[in-house]
Order: structure tokens, then C-alpha cells, then sequence
């Protein structure tokens, strides 16, 4: 990747599949800067403006992916991005039956995309499991264990393998 960087420093993919590889590795800033210069070149690139989205959503900078995301919105409303942006956007506000609806469509509507619905999947099953932990525990039993979604624990720590 860094010699197609080298040779063609415009290609906005190259720098999205290189901010990928640098979030695989737990370089967290370099994958935020990458995922930025493919913005800068292809303000356009869904994946891109996605994935730097769900960087910032991980990293509680919740106002930021929204600010990112906020292009995302005016996509076809069967969009699978669309979805899942709307579905993180309902997991920030607590509306965890609306965040698994809006999962739940944005698989449906993605058949081509499996790591994207495998992230979705690993988000059901966290939320689901917080929404029975929840339901079976007092308000004073979640504040003394910690049981809380604090953005599903910064989106299962950063689990980004699309």
C-alpha cells in the first residue's frame, strides 16, 4: 500500500485500505488520519466517511462520527450504510429497539458486504445481551457492577474488520 501511495498519493482507496490495515494494528491516529485523507480526496467515498465515522463513534467522540456521518443520512433509505449509521446514531441516544431494527434492516439490505453484517451481528448480540442484563437488574445493581453500554464498550474495542 505504500507504494501505491507512493506512486499515486490521490487514490483515495489506497488510503482507506491502509487506514484498515493501521486500526487492525491498534494505530488508532494513523487510521483516523488516513480515513480523513481519503475524505479529502473523495469527500464522495461511503466507505470511507463510514469507517471514520465508526473510528470516532468507538472512540466516544460520538459528536464527530455524527459530523461525519451526517452526508451518510441523505442516502437511499435502503442503504446499508445509511442503516447502520442511523443504527449507531439510535445507540447513542438509547434507543436500543430502534439501534436493532435499524441493525437487523441494514443486514437485510447488504448481502454483499459479510465482514460489515458480521460487525452488525457482534453489535446484536452485545446489545441484546445488555437489554436482558438490564431488564433483569435494578438501577442500583447496573450502577454497582458497571453493567453499561458506554457506546456497547467502545463498539466491543474497536472491532472494525470491513
Amino acid at each position: 500500500l505504500q507504494d501505491l501511495l507512493q506512486q499515486a498519493p490521490g487514490h483515495a482507496g489506497a488510503h482507506c485500505m491502509l487506514a484498515a490495515e493501521w486500526v487492525s494494528q491498534g494505530k488508532l491516529d494513523e487510521g483516523e488520519a488516513s480515513y480523513a485523507r481519503a475524505l479529502v480526496i473523495a469527500p464522495e467515498f461511503v466507505v470511507a466517511r463510514f469507517q471514520l465515522g465508526l473510528l470516532l463513534f468507538s472512540s466516544s467522540r460520538v459528536a464527530m462520527a455524527m459530523l461525519i456521518w451526517r452526508d451518510l443520512l441523505s442516502l437511499p433509505e435502503n442503504n446499508p450504510y445509511r442503516l447502520f449509521t442511523e443504527a449507531y446514531i439510535a445507540l447513542a441516544n438509547d434507543a436500543f429497539d430502534e439501534a436493532i431494527r435499524l441493525f437487523e434492516s441494514g443486514k437485510a439490505n447488504n448481502p454483499g458486504n459479510l465482514p460489515l453484517n458480521h460487525d452488525a451481528d457482534l453489535c446484536l448480540a452485545r446489545l441484546r445481551e445488555l437489554m436482558k442484563n438490564t431488564a433483569s437488574s435494578t438501577t442500583s445493581e447496573i450502577e454497582e457492577t458497571g453493567e453499561h453500554h458506554v457506546l456497547l464498550s467502545n463498539y466491543l474495542q474497536f472491532n472494525t474488520s470491513h
